[in-house]
């Protein structure tokens, strides 16, 4: 599996590669974690924008 994965610890701005895809598992996951309304709505603006 470890051949299929790759860590990156920080925020979603990290990850906007061309082509990156997320799914809703990681999303929820992810969410889970904010604590902050406002930041989880920027989240979700943020990867409905890409």
């Amino acid at each position: 599996m470890e051949s299929r994965v790759k860590v990156i610890q920080g925020t979603i701005d990290d990850l906007l590669l061309p082509g990156s895809k997320f799914d809703a598992a990681s999303c929820i996951l992810v969410l889970h974690f904010v604590d902050d309304d406002q930041e989880k709505l920027k989240l979700l603006g943020t990867i409905r924008d890409k």
